[in-house]
């Protein structure tokens, strides 16, 4: 069933506005069935974070989604890898609009600030901890075996060693 409704000398017809020049922009009504917001996952507004972030929009009438104001091509999940600062805006059919604005850095340990957690021995690996001063993350790495015996003192010498010529 086609509806035609007469607005301001344009006609409304499957739901596009068109005026007698033949221009036409869409209408969006809102429906029964889209009583939800639209829903940003994978950031939160003002967070940093670091290397990459997976976006994805949840809203069954999505009608834009667009990144830093550029529309995103395929809005249900993507990935950001470029480092920078970022709006992600999400509108729906009914109009209704979320948005969120993050940053996306690299990660930084700084040299001075890691922990050893486990020392590493002649023969067994140790581990070291640091957390990232962009996002906190925590990076537990590999300390390996040092592979050389240190000695050391255990005690008061008896008597010393000798040598016998064979």
């Amino acid at each position: 069933v086609v509806n035609k409704y007469y607005v301001h000398n344009g006609v409304v017809e499957n739901g596009h506005l068109s005026d007698h020049a033949g221009v036409y922009a869409e209408l969006y009504t809102r429906s029964a069935e889209d009583t939800d917001m639209p829903q940003i996952l994978g950031v939160e507004d003002g967070k940093t974070y670091c290397d990459s972030v997976t976006l994805t929009i949840k809203e069954n009438y999505i009608r834009s989604v667009t990144l830093n104001g550029q529309t995103v091509e395929h809005p249900e999940l993507f990935e950001i890898k470029q480092t920078g600062e970022y709006t992600v805006e999400a509108v729906d059919m009914a109009g209704r609009k979320v948005s969120a604005q993050f940053t996306l850095t690299k990660h930084d340990y700084p040299e001075d600030t890691w922990q050893i957690t486990t020392p590493a021995t002649c023969s067994t690996k140790g581990l070291r901890s640091n957390v990232c001063k962009n996002c906190g993350n925590e990076l537990t790495v590999d300390i390996p075996a040092t592979q050389n015996h240190t000695p050391r003192d255990e005690g008061e010498l008896i008597s010393p060693a000798t040598c016998k010529n064979y």
